[in-house]
């Protein structure tokens, strides 16, 4: 619904009286005890609060709620959705189908989610219950965060009887990536790999199973489940030689603690079959972990001059990406069950000192340094995603890059191996598709000729391979050419591309020449004149940043426009500007803003001539 440009029709401030009552109607949706303090402070009054009234390319209307500067919530068919940086904020937490990994990109060019496309669970009793029309989350098998948000189309007992696995099972609204996404901060989702005890939980929230579906046999049930997991009272399994051997070698491969309840690990492996199905971690260790992390983002991350602080922000941007990578941090399993309440023990014992800056939320004013608590704690670097993301200025994730401070790309030319050459680079183990620089290819030819004596001084003899690769119709007799010749020809032949490169992330490989900013000036009614600047994406610029920067250095009014024969699934944007503006858009994209060189910019000569000096 969004992956295309929406016209935004008025931004007008929210009302108290209209804050209160999407407050409540977004607390008796998408509340939990999880997330309860979170979410009270969503539509804080002290904050900038918007309503965004908005038409999308299909002509709906659409309301937005925005706050904190990202778009939360959205209003579509009398439904209040939240929006994807909402969801990974506020840890909301909705009903969430499975699937790969290179769909979500399909689903982001405006496809909806198929049946063929929604991964089952192993376990009948891991499927989620829904009715059709419900509001779901689409994650993936590597990373459990939502990543694209929908409509079921059908509900999940249908999902399970549909044996021809055919049929649209998702309606897709809103993708990490689109236009609504990218009306806020642009933030890239959190990396969650799935774990064991994500499993447990969907076993334990799900206990009733569809119908039509029979009990999972016991023994089955024990083969798969990882430590402290146990049958109820009466239906405990008699176990074979073959499946007690099946069960010892799954135990190797889950990390149990070495003393449960003063018991060797020999010992509690006998315990597994008597234990509730629970895989929570003793409090004493959570709340453990809960310190190491809080300290650890404390005193490696904190710093005075980002105080004050949301608790909120602390926990999300600090707290969690302290935490190892073998571990998982979860409130609910601590003693303090809320983040809320153990900040206020650590600001009883003069830690920190919190203070309520605006209503609802709670804010880190100041940290004691000098505490011994503080100061006995060493510093332990942890490697995470978010951690990652902290450091590097550049990150991308399904194909959507984001940058904290815009650094422009390096672009070169390569040249991919295609059907007309592969021929001759199947010599050296490269597979169609391959690109190279020129130099490369260069050194791969040199390498080859010598190795098959084939040069002779300025010319080189052609075997059978270079033969079929150099020489065209008409040409069948000759059997030498210069080497000048023989790369120019390689090169003309092989498949022209150009390699995109931010620093930090994958390069990313485009067939053609490489991209450039064109700027032409066109005169309208009136002999007036505009500036439009178009292929601005090709770069990663948005548009609409630019036209503000544009509109506030030349004082001028500026707009934007689909580019007419654009791809209408990712349609091209250009932007006008009152005037002869070709001088300030040079400057803004060579200066310290976007750094682009002048060689990626067309239409610079229509630039207005400097009048020359007069004659005195």
């Amino acid at each position: 619904m969004f992956n295309k440009p929406f016209r935004v029709k008025s931004n007008v401030a929210l009302r108290s009286s209209e804050r209160k009552r999407i407050l409540n109607q977004v607390k008796q949706l998408y509340s939990t005890e999880e997330n309860e303090e979170q979410l009270s402070g969503c539509f804080s009054s002290k904050e900038e609060t918007n309503v965004v009234k908005i038409q999308t390319h299909k002509g709906k209307s659409v309301t937005i709620y925005t706050a904190q500067k990202d778009a939360l919530f959205f209003e579509l068919d009398n439904r209040l959705f939240p929006t994807l940086p909402a969801i990974w904020r506020f840890n909301i937490r909705l009903p969430a189908l499975t699937t790969h990994l290179p769909v979500i990109p399909k689903l982001a060019n405006g496809a909806d989610l198929m049946l063929p496309g929604v991964v089952l669970p192993q376990l009948i009793e891991q499927w989620i219950s829904f009715a059709k029309g419900a509001i779901v989350g689409i994650n993936t098998e590597e990373n459990i965060t939502c990543l694209s948000l929908g409509i079921t189309l059908m509900s999940s007992e249908d999902m399970l009887h549909n044996t021809d696995r055919h049929g649209k099972a998702v309606q897709i609204v809103h993708n990490f990536g689109d236009h609504l996404w990218a009306f806020g901060e642009k933030v890239q989702p959190p990396i969650v790999k799935p774990t064991m005890e994500e499993n447990i939980m969907a076993l334990e929230q799900n206990s009733k199973k569809p119908a039509g579906f029979e009990t999972v046999e016991a023994a089955e049930q024990i083969s798969i489940l990882p430590e402290n997991t146990q049958t109820t009272e009466d239906t405990t399994p008699t176990i074979n030689e073959c499946e007690e051997e099946e069960i010892n070698s799954k135990l190797q491969k889950v990390e149990i603690n070495s003393n449960i309840d003063g018991r060797d690990v020999h010992e509690s492996q006998n315990a597994i079959y008597s234990e509730t199905v629970d895989a929570k971690p003793e409090p004493e260790l959570m709340d453990d972990l809960l310190e190491f992390c809080f300290l650890n983002g404390l005193k490696g991350r904190l710093k005075d001059k980002d105080l004050p602080i949301l608790a909120s922000t602390f926990f999300r941007n600090h707290v969690l990406p302290s935490c190892p990578a073998d571990k998982t941090l979860e409130i609910k399993k601590t003693t303090f069950k809320k983040f809320g309440k153990y900040l206020k023990h650590v600001a009883e014992i003069k830690l920190v000192e919190v203070k309520e800056l605006s209503k609802g939320n709670d804010s880190i004013v100041a940290v004691n340094r000098g505490h011994d608590l503080y100061r006995a704690f060493k510093l332990v670097t942890t490697k995470t995603h978010n951690d990652e993301g902290s450091t590097s200025n550049t990150e991308s994730y399904c194909g959507v890059i984001t940058q904290k401070t815009y650094e422009p790309p390096e672009v070169s030319v390569v040249y991919g191996v295609n059907h007309a050459t592969k021929d001759f680079f199947a010599l050296a183990g490269v597979k169609k598709g391959a690109v190279f620089a020129s130099g490369d290819i260069r050194q791969l030819v040199t390498t080859y000729i010598k190795e098959n004596d084939l040069g002779k001084g300025r010319m080189v003899t052609l075997d059978p391979i270079l033969h079929n690769v150099v020489c065209g119709k008409g040409q069948e007799d000759t059997t030498e050419v210069p080497w000048d010749h023989l790369f120019r020809t390689l090169l003309s032949k092989m498949q022209l591309s150009h390699k995109i490169t931010f620093k930090g992330t994958d390069p990313i490989i485009k067939k053609g020449e490489p991209p450039t900013v064109n700027i032409a000036t066109q005169v309208r009614t009136g002999n007036k004149k505009v500036t439009l600047v178009k292929n601005l994406e090709a770069f990663y610029i948005d548009p609409q940043q630019f036209a503000d920067i544009v509109r506030k250095q030349a004082q001028a009014s500026t707009s934007l426009s689909t580019v007419p024969g654009s791809n209408p699934k990712s349609p091209m944007q250009q932007v006008l500007i009152q005037g002869n503006q070709v001088s300030c858009v040079e400057s803004i994209l060579t200066g310290d803003r976007y750094k682009l060189a002048s060689k990626f910019l067309m239409g610079l000569e229509n630039a207005p001539k400097k009048k020359g000096k007069g004659k005195r």
